[in-house]
This record gives C-alpha cells, sequence and structure tokens, in this order.
C-alpha cells in the first residue's frame, strides 16, 4: 500500500496524528512536499508544530542495486555518467557472511547508499554452496517497490554467467521477473543489465579507461568470506584475480591465500570445461569471451611463473 498513491498520503496524514511530527517521512517529489505544507498549514494545528518532509532519493528515474563487487560499482559508475547526478543505489542487507564488509566497501568507494534490511527467511548457513537460492528475485522486488515513482533498476549480471534457462541471473529469469513487475506494480519499473555483454575483465578495463587508479578499483570486494582481504579459496575470488591479470595488474596482495593455489580445484576446472567449450564451440556453459579471457589469463600466468 505505502508504494501506491493513497499509501503516500497515508503517510502524510500520520505525520499531524502523532507525536514523532519530529521524525521525517519521505514523499517522491516536490509536489507532495508542497501540498503537505499547505494541508497542515492550518489555524488548529499545535503549536510549533512543523511537519517534517523529506524528499525520497528513491524517486531519482535510476536506481542501482550495489553490493561493493565489480559488477555493480561499474553499473553505478556508469549511471553516474549517463545521468549525470548519482543514482539511487540500495544494499539489500539480510544477513549474509559478508554484509558488513560490503558495506564497508560501498563507503569507502565514496558510494552513498540506502539500507534495506531483511531477515532471510532460512538459515544463511545453509545456502547452496556459494549462492542464497532464489536471492534476486526479492532483491529486485525490494527495490522495485522502494522505488515509487517508479524507474529503471539497474543490476550486474556480466557475460559469462548469464545463461539462456538456468538460475536467477539468465536471461529467461529476467525476463519473467520483469513480466511479473509490470503485472503486478503499481508504477513501471524496468530491470536494466547494463554490463551483460561485459566480462570481469571488460569491467576493470572499463574502469581504467575511465580515469579510477588501479588501487581504487582493488577496493572492490567480491569474496563470501566477508573478511578484510580476499579469502583466494572460492570461485569469486579465482574470477576475480584473472580480471585483473587479463588487465596487466597482480592482486594477489589482496587475498590471505594467492587464488591460483587456494582456488586450484577451480583453476582446473576451468581449463577441462572452458577448454572443451571453445575446442567444440559449446558455450551454453560459459561464454566463448569469458572462456577465452579466462584461459588467456591462466595459461600467461602459469607462462610467466614458469620463467
Amino acid at each position: 500500500m505505502l508504494n501506491t498513491l493513497s499509501g503516500i498520503a497515508y503517510k502524510v496524514m500520520s505525520l499531524g496524528l502523532t507525536a514523532d511530527n519530529y521524525k521525517p517521512i519521505y514523499v517522491p517529489d516536490e509536489n507532495f512536499r508542497d501540498i503537505v505544507k499547505i494541508m497542515f498549514d492550518v489555524p488548529e494545528k499545535p503549536e510549533g508544530y512543523q511537519p517534517a518532509v523529506e524528499i525520497n532519493r528513491a524517486s531519482r528515474k535510476t536506481t542501482v542495486l550495489v553490493t561493493g563487487g565489480l559488477d555493480s560499482t561499474v553499473c553505478y559508475v556508469m549511471a553516474l555518467q549517463k545521468t549525470g547526478q548519482p543514482p539511487m543505489a540500495l544494499y539489500i542487507d539480510m544477513g549474509q557472511p559478508y554484509a558488513e564488509k560490503e558495506q564497508k566497501v560501498l563507503r569507502d568507494l565514496n558510494i552513498e547508499f540506502k539500507v534495506i534490511k531483511k531477515k532471510p527467511p532460512h538459515d544463511i548457513a545453509k545456502s547452496w554452496k556459494h549462492i542464497q537460492p532464489g536471492r534476486n528475485l526479492f532483491y529486485l522486488a525490494a527495490a522495485a517497490e522502494f522505488m515509487v515513482l517508479g524507474g529503471e533498476l539497474w543490476i550486474g549480471a556480466t557475460d559469462g554467467e548469464m545463461p539462456i534457462r538456468s538460475g536467477d541471473k539468465s536471461v529467461e529469469f529476467f525476463s519473467l521477473a520483469q513480466t511479473l513487475f509490470d503485472q503486478y506494480l503499481p508504477h513501471q519499473v524496468k530491470i536494466q543489465l547494463p554490463v551483460k555483454e561485459m566480462t570481469k575483465s571488460d569491467e576493470i578495463g572499463w574502469l581504467l579507461r575511465n580515469g579510477w587508479l588501479d588501487s581504487q578499483v582493488r577496493r572492490t570486494y567480491s569474496c563470501f568470506t566477508g573478511e578484510e582481504k580476499h579469502c583466494g579459496h572460492c570461485q569469486s575470488c579465482v574470477r576475480r584475480f584473472l580480471a585483473f591479470w587479463n588487465n596487466g595488474i597482480d592482486s594477489a596482495e589482496d587475498y590471505y591465500v594467492h587464488p591460483m593455489i587456494g582456488g586450484e580445484e577451480y583453476i582446473n576446472k576451468y581449463k577441462d570445461l572452458m577448454g572443451r567449450a571453445v575446442k567444440y564451440k559449446d558455450f551454453s556453459r560459459y561464454s566463448e569471451r569469458r572462456s577465452i579471457q579466462d584461459l588467456d589469463a591462466i595459461k600467461n600466468y602459469e607462462t610467466s611463473n614458469r620463467k
């Protein structure tokens, strides 16, 4: 209800009927703020009463789901360049073990963000390996409901992790999610996938070409542990290391254990599965671009360390 016109009006009405008028309510734009001032400007109002009304930054036309990782950071910077003003950045906190670290990274990157906090429906420790099953639909829905005036909702999903039909980053998932939004939301929200044609290697290159120093890019965080440094064991750490290596940056100092050692099982998996994908031209699991880039990074690293 609170995302409809009557829902916002209900919040406004409650502002005049509670003792907590010093706590601001958030309205979508100046028109709402002005009508509140007019409505409450009556002789009967309590002495000294001033309604606390602030503009909800979610009324901006572009909202980005942020995590402090490479994908969402590139999305944020792209949105900033496109609109000329900082987009609304939303962080979804469901008690994931890396939530505190990711929010610290966002602050370090000077990304102002709002937190939507929600208790998870299950024990986070019972996630499927490194993923929370069904997470992205909730993340998208929570953000879309927050966008009371609608607009574009940007989420990071890169080339190489968007199969046609499998999981909550697949092409079919995003298509069906958009259908649900069109059917059930009282306002129009369009899901945008601005990095869908970029790999993580491409993302790092893009940031470097757009004025970021390698030290700034390395502040992003892509690990499932939430520790101060990257663990070097998880698949996310391996992908991150290879992406930096492809851009001529050795990020080994960012990890407790070198990813080429701690993530050896993933390196071997990539060499096998991506190698076969390239050989047989079967890119149903890994995209051609990502396969070639990751295999090149592995080969170049191994060659340089044999000298």
